[in-house]
């Protein structure tokens, strides 16, 4: 067996591991909380099941070396979300009467941190299935995370290696490279944020479980809710400070991790005058006065436009998905719909939880026609570099960008294909649902009772691409390229 394919073993075992030790939390839940033991049995049965699995895996390629470069890296984080997605659909297979392609479904959009649910009634639900659920999207926050730093840190460290200095301030041992120091900062940071959102709810008046998993749900822009109203039901709407709690969470999520690190680091001007937190701003505002310039046109502006507009901006933005489902969308006009589009595939800054191309990359895109532009009517020998935050950018990677940006578009066709001979559902809400999966901001344009309903094919087509979206494409390719695991395959 190669060495390539040993440390793919490994790596996955690791991993799943892992997964088995946070499974113990809703376990003691449900004993605590004395659910039935079929509720019980069920978590038990997913954790043995997910902890065998992983101890084998970790057991075929323990003399192997841990590895995250590429190909080894990229192909294990698409493998490795696979098994978290089958791994958490154990549980609800387990634990509640519903199928495997919808327990499926509903452990993707988790995982992904999507948030489009195929569950009709959420509330009805067991605590300790709630709380699962909710973990599941902390969980895929965390791994949208440790991938950013992993892989994309490393294949486009031009747009970061400003960025990364900052993390040599983190006071760990010397030998611990910056990619270690990133992924403990950016970990603690995002428990930090789910625990203070946790506290600023409690205070507020939302019940302890209610104030943690919609923490979970927010950090993670992920968007799942327990309430049918969406959110956190009754809470919001009644009481403004949860609201206001709810939006500034949802934007500190869609940031970038090197931007909150920034600024708790000391760096506070850097971070104010990065290009990443500018056009994440910009992006949000960009929205809003649509929206809002929409309302008005509509003749539909309220006392309450103002707030509702800027909650869906930052929904949308972050890629969360509150306040962008099915009845909410409704008052939408066909405009508003039509702007929000590229906004779920844009979605937040790299470097963060949040689905999409990201901000980044299309503010690079942008740049780059602005480059090839001004070349036209430059004379021959000016030399027009692409710059970000004062930095040329290299050729190379701008390729790499396009090339993602054309595996992007080609999946969300090919999606939108299948998703069209396998469904009944009308072109614009079939093209919103699979612009929602490919970008993973858990628009709903259509009911939870709706997708249910759906084909066992258009159910697994929207599962493929909440993975594929997440992953951002290329690792998924890889995975069906087997020639990766030879001992010539791939780079070091």
């Amino acid at each position: 067996m190669s060495t390539k394919l040993l440390q793919w073993f490994k790596n996955n075992g690791a991993i799943l591991l892992i997964l088995s030790a946070f499974h113990i939390i809703p376990i003691l839940y449900s004993i605590v909380t004395g659910e039935t033991m079929k509720i019980i049995n069920g978590h038990l049965w997913s954790f043995l099941i997910t902890i065998l699995v992983g101890s084998i895996f970790y057991f075929i390629g323990r003399k192997a070396q841990m590895n995250a470069r590429r190909p080894i890296g990229m192909v294990t984080a698409a493998s490795a979300l696979v098994l978290l997605v089958i791994c958490g659909a154990m549980t609800y297979v387990l634990t509640m009467e519903i199928s495997v392609v919808d327990a499926l479904f509903e452990s993707a959009s988790g995982f992904t941190t999507t948030g489009i649910s195929i569950f009709k009634q959420v509330p009805e639900m067991p605590k300790s299935l709630l709380l699962w659920r909710s973990m599941t999207q902390w969980m895929g926050g965390l791994f949208a995370l440790v991938f950013f730093i992993m892989i994309t840190f490393r294949n486009e460290d031009q747009l970061w290696r400003g960025y990364s200095t900052v993390l040599n301030h983190v006071k760990l041992p010397r030998h611990i490279s910056n990619i270690y120091k990133g992924i403990v900062i950016f970990v603690g940071l995002f428990s930090v944020f789910t625990i203070l959102q946790t506290i600023l709810l409690t205070l507020s008046g939302v019940p302890f479980f209610e104030a943690v998993t919609h923490s979970m749900n927010t950090i993670s822009t992920g968007g799942f809710t327990n309430f049918e109203e969406g959110g956190l039901g009754i809470f919001m709407g009644e009481n403004l400070l949860v609201d206001y709690i709810t939006v500034v969470f949802m934007f500190l999520g869609g940031m970038s991790y090197f931007f909150h690190a920034r600024y708790v680091l000391g760096d506070i001007k850097g971070a104010l005058k990065s290009t990443t937190f500018y056009n994440y701003l910009k992006l949000i505002g960009i929205l809003f006065v649509a929206f809002m310039a929409m309302t008005y046109l509509d003749g539909q502006l309220t006392r309450d436009s103002f707030f509702n507009t800027l909650f869906m901006s930052v929904s949308a933005v972050s890629t969360t998905g509150y306040g962008l489902k099915a009845s909410d969308l409704s008052i939408l006009t066909n405009g508003m719909v039509i702007v929000l589009i590229p906004i779920m595939l844009i979605g937040g800054s790299m470097g963060s939880p949040a689905g999409g191309i990201k901000v980044n990359r299309i503010t690079l895109v942008i740049r780059t026609l602005r480059s090839e532009f001004n070349k036209l009517i430059a004379p021959k020998q000016a030399v027009i570099p692409v710059q970000y935050d004062m930095k040329i950018v290299d050729k190379d990677l701008l390729v790499r960008i396009s090339v993602l940006i054309t595996a992007w578009l080609g999946t969300l066709f090919v999606g939108s294909l299948i998703l069209s001979l396998s469904t009944n559902l009308e072109l614009s809400d079939l093209f919103v649902l699979a612009t929602s999966a490919i970008g993973n901001s858990g628009v709903m344009p259509i009911t939870s009772e709706a997708i249910a309903d759906l084909s066992v094919t258009g159910k697994l087509t929207l599962s493929a691409m909440m993975i594929a979206g997440r992953v951002e494409i290329i690792p998924i390719l890889l995975l069906f390229n087997f020639k990766i695991f030879s001992k010539r395959g791939g780079s070091k």
